[in-house]
């Protein structure tokens, strides 16, 4: 027998007032958590619909020049 049948069946023998308590209880419970993504998983599903086009224009030195295209600085 599964857990969820154990508990279902656990269940189906209370009184309705108690079936009742039982579903409020399970609807105050915290969502489950996500798994963590990696960095790169969320930039690629952040970038997913952006246009190729766009992608292409993107600078291929931004990290290395990066006070180049936020201030203005001489590229290194």
């Amino acid at each position: 027998m599964n857990l969820e049948t154990a508990i279902q069946e656990k269940v189906h023998t209370l009184p309705v007032e108690q079936q009742e308590e039982v579903l409020n209880f399970i609807e105050t419970l915290p969502p489950k958590k996500t798994p963590l993504q990696r960095l790169g998983q969320l930039i690629d599903k952040s970038l997913a619909n952006v246009p190729k086009e766009i992608i292409e224009k993107l600078p291929v030195d931004g990290s290395e020049n990066l006070d180049h295209y936020l201030y203005g600085k001489p590229k290194k």
